[in-house]
């Protein structure tokens, strides 16, 4: 989206001006840094999907064992 984008933006034109404000070796302590923000959002996605994908296998589930019992009485 265009607020996506922007925000985007945002990110890599701070992040440039950090860098240039860093040494090398904080250089690398930032790089290690973002690394490991990308490891924990992309375990947090995950997360996020799985707990989804299971509340909507209970919704689903429990949708056709209400039909079945209407359809038994």
């Amino acid at each position: 989206t265009e607020e996506y984008a922007h925000i985007l933006q945002l990110v890599t034109r701070n992040e440039e001006k950090l860098t240039e404000t860093l040494t090398e070796a904080q250089k690398e302590i930032f790089e290690k840094f973002k690394d490991s923000t990308l490891e924990i959002s992309s375990i947090t996605e995950v997360t996020a999907f799985t707990l989804g994908f299971k509340l909507g296998l209970r919704l689903t589930a429990e949708t056709f064992i209400s039909s079945d019992q209407k359809l038994e009485t």
